[in-house]
C-alpha cells in the first residue's frame, strides 16, 4: 500500500524528474527498467513518461484504483471481491496474429 500512495501523492514533475535521473544514470540501451513481463508482451516499461506515456497513465489511475477500494495484488490490499488486475493485449495479439500490428485498421 505504501508504494502506491507514494506514486499516487508524487506530482508529474517529481515522478519526470524521479524518473529521467534514474534513467541517466544507466546506460544506452538499459535506461529504463522493464517488468518481467514487458518483453513478451511488447509493452513499455511502466516508468516511460513519453511515446507512450504509460507513467502517466498509472499516475491518473492509481487514486481512481485506491479511491475505488479495489483489491491490487501485492500492491495494496481493498475489497478482495474487486480485483483490478493490469491486462496486456499485445501478449494474447502476438501469440495469436505474430509481431503484426493489431493497433492499425
Amino acid at each position: 500500500a505504501a508504494l502506491i500512495d507514494h506514486y499516487a501523492a508524487l506530482s508529474r514533475a517529481e515522478i519526470r524528474d524521479r524518473f529521467a535521473a534514474f534513467c541517466d544514470a544507466r546506460p544506452a540501451g538499459g535506461k529504463f527498467a522493464h517488468r518481467a513481463c514487458d518483453g513478451p508482451a511488447g509493452a513499455s516499461p511502466s516508468m516511460k513518461w513519453v511515446n507512450p506515456p504509460v507513467a502517466w497513465m498509472l499516475h491518473a489511475g492509481v487514486p481512481r484504483l485506491v479511491a475505488a477500494g479495489v483489491h491490487m495484488p501485492g500492491l495494496r490490499d481493498g475489497d478482495p471481491a474487486r480485483v483490478a488486475l493490469e491486462a496486456y493485449p499485445g501478449l494474447l495479439a502476438r501469440e495469436l496474429i505474430g509481431r503484426r500490428s493489431y493497433k492499425s485498421d
